[in-house]
Formats: structure tokens, C-alpha cells, sequence
């Protein structure tokens, strides 16, 4: 008990200590974020991706990708579960209601005449297993997150059948195919990010689920392989990794949790936040990432790696990371800029003003938002 004080006690120094550093704010100032405005930028974010022809994938439906569709639902379910914000709320239904059509006309999705006319579709030619494969993995995350989310203790009819979905794609060495557009971070050689994916969804899902007889094999499996490609796995999909073992039991043992979070600790910049250039490292290696271009210009850390990380320290809850922790809330609560969160572009500048310019910073609103709900 007096361990648990005393880290208590330095853990509120710590974020006061950081707040005097900003003479303008008090600490009560911690705790304050502008929320509506992040709603704000999220709601319409997810009425123009949904709206938007490059996202159309046939019958009024959306690709849910990982930058943008993934994150927005992911963070909306958190903010409308926790606070009943209606605007949270109305933008989660439509991307909910958007992945339900995509299980539903699933069977027309993986059917080989499904390439053309008014129904739901994947990517065609070279990337029709890899689509498959990644969005089997993000529909379920989705609808499992949702239930999760919104208080159920079991998977939805939809959660269960997408859930059998994502395992009828599960390749024999555990993992999923992934698409290949060569971007960082999630779609250049993602396919151990796509694996953590499919463990937090399935970890979502609940005990009752993980100990059904059908799914056993396949948990089993996907742990080998999280676990034997740990060592050569990039910070980033290493982080995703330890957040989702905070969802599935025995996905790391403690001593690679906290491999990863010793790694992260010796990444935090200056200023508490982290970059996402910076978790583009493997082992000791530098960073396999560049940083052509940020949003505002000359950001040092980013909300999509600070978010990202914070989330999976504040669930993972390891003995001496509080002041981590809180330097890394403290830097997401200072750096809101009109709703959303500074983004790196790490495969080359772009403009933020533009459809493919906030996809980055989508990401980075998204996972800005999750950690500040989480904590």
C-alpha cells in the first residue's frame, strides 16, 4: 500500500511539475481537452470518408481501411459508450451500419464473380487474397470493439459471424494476408501489425468465446506466431502487439511486455509525446522510417504514436511508468489543434487540406482521442 501511495504521490507531482512548465496553465488544465470539437472533426471526417468515391466498395458500402475507417470507428464507440454523445453516436451507427453490410454480403465478396455490377466488393487482381484477408480482420475488430464497447459480455450475431470470417481467412502459419500499397505504417509489410489486429478482436470477444472448442486451434496458432516474429517486429506493430495483450491472455509474457515498454520509454521525446518515425525501428536498428513532412509543420511527436502508446501503457498498467504516462497525457492534452492531432507523414508530404492529407491525421485524432477516454 505504501508502494502504491508513494508511485500515486510522484505520479501527481510529476504532472504538475510538467504543468508549471506552461506558466498560462494551472493543473487543473490537465484534465481539460476540448471534446466537442474533437467529436466535431471525427463525425464529419467519418461523413466524408463514407461519402467519398475512393472509398466506395459497391453497394452503397465503404472500405473500412486502417487510417481512417478503423481508428474513427474505434474511437467514436468509446466516446458515445462513455458520454452518450448523440453526434458520437449517429457517426458510429453509419460506420457500423456500413461493416454489418460488408458481413452481410460477405459471401458475395469472396464469390470470383462478384468483380463487377451493384454488389459489395474487394480489391481486384493482384490484391483480392490480401483484401480479404485485411478486412476480415478489421470488421471483426470493429464489431467487436462496438460490443465490447457498449457494455455486451458476449459477441453479437455479427461480431460471431465475422469473427468465423476472420478464422476461415486465418492463413496455416497464424497469420492473414495483408494489403501491400508500400505505406507505412500499416500497409508496407503489415502483415504482424494485421496478426496483433486479429488477437485484439478476438481478445474483445471475451473468455466465453476464446474457450469455444472451434476457436481454440486458431488462438493457438495466432499466438505462435506473434510470438516467434516478436523479436524482428517493428516498434510500432510491437506496440499493437502489447496493446492487444492486454486484451488476449498469454499473447506476450511480462518479460516481452515489458521489453516493448522499455523500448518505447527510450523513444519519448522531449516534450512527452512520441513520433511515429521513431517506431519505425526494429531491434536496436534505426528508425526504417523518414519524416518528409508533418501537420502543423515542424511537430516533434504526433497523435497517432503518442495516442497509440499511451493507450497501451494506460491498459497495460506496468509497475513505473506513471510519470511516462503522464507526460505523454500531458502532451496530448496541449497539442489539440481545432479538434484534431498533429500527424507525421511518413510516406511524403501532403496536404493537410486535402482527402489523402487527413488520413494521417484521422489516425491521429482517433488514437488521441482513445487514450484521453482511457485514462
Amino acid at each position: 500500500m505504501k508502494q502504491a501511495a508513494v508511485a500515486l504521490t510522484l505520479g501527481m507531482i510529476a504532472l504538475i511539475a510538467v504543468a508549471g512548465t506552461a506558466q498560462s496553465r494551472n493543473a487543473s488544465f490537465l484534465f481539460a481537452w476540448n471534446q466537442p470539437q474533437a467529436v466535431s472533426y471525427l463525425t464529419s471526417r467519418t461523413t466524408s470518408w463514407l461519402k467519398w468515391g475512393g472509398s466506395a466498395r459497391g453497394a452503397g458500402t465503404a472500405c473500412i481501411s486502417c487510417h481512417t475507417g478503423l481508428p474513427l470507428s474505434l474511437s467514436l464507440a468509446a466516446l458515445s459508450a462513455k458520454n452518450s454523445l448523440n453526434k458520437a453516436g449517429e457517426a458510429e451507427a453509419l460506420l457500423i451500419t456500413d461493416v454489418k453490410a460488408r458481413v452481410r454480403g460477405w459471401r458475395t465478396i469472396t464469390s470470383a464473380s462478384a468483380a463487377q455490377g451493384d454488389s459489395p466488393q474487394c480489391y481486384y487482381g493482384d490484391k483480392r487474397p490480401s483484401s480479404l484477408g485485411t478486412e476480415s480482420v478489421m470488421n471483426a475488430l470493429v464489431l467487436a470493439d462496438y460490443d465490447q464497447s457498449h457494455g455486451r459480455i458476449a459477441p453479437g450475431n455479427y461480431t460471431r459471424t465475422a469473427l468465423n470470417y476472420m478464422w476461415q481467412q486465418q492463413q496455416p502459419d497464424g497469420s492473414w494476408l495483408w494489403l501491400e500499397f508500400g505505406l507505412s505504417p500499416w500497409e508496407h509489410d503489415g502483415t504482424y501489425y494485421g496478426a496483433s489486429l486479429a488477437a485484439m478482436a478476438a481478445g474483445m470477444a471475451g473468455p466465453t468465446y476464446l474457450h469455444a472448442p472451434n476457436v481454440q486451434h486458431h488462438i493457438a496458432i495466432l499466438r505462435r506466431y506473434l510470438q516467434e516474429g516478436f523479436e524482428k517486429a517493428r516498434l510500432h506493430d510491437a506496440t499493437v502487439c502489447l496493446l492487444a495483450s492486454t486484451w488476449l491472455p498469454k499473447l506476450l509474457t511480462r518479460t516481452e511486455q515489458l521489453q516493448v515498454v522499455k523500448r518505447l520509454e527510450g523513444v519519448q521525446n522531449t516534450d512527452g509525446g512520441w513520433s511515429l518515425h521513431s517506431l519505425g525501428t526494429v531491434g536496436t536498428q534505426p528508425s526504417q522510417w523518414s519524416n518528409p513532412g508533418t501537420y502543423p509543420p515542424n511537430s516533434n511527436s504526433d497523435g497517432y504514436a503518442t495516442g497509440l502508446v499511451v493507450l497501451a501503457l494506460e491498459r497495460l498498467r506496468a509497475p513505473g511508468t506513471s510519470l511516462v504516462v503522464s507526460r505523454g497525457v500531458y502532451w496530448l492534452i496541449n497539442h489539440e489543434v481545432n479538434g484534431s492531432w498533429p500527424a507525421d507523414y511518413i510516406n511524403g508530404p501532403r496536404d493537410p487540406h486535402t482527402m489523402e492529407g487527413h488520413f494521417m491525421r484521422d489516425a491521429a485524432t482517433a488514437f488521441a482521442v482513445l487514450a484521453l477516454q482511457q485514462y
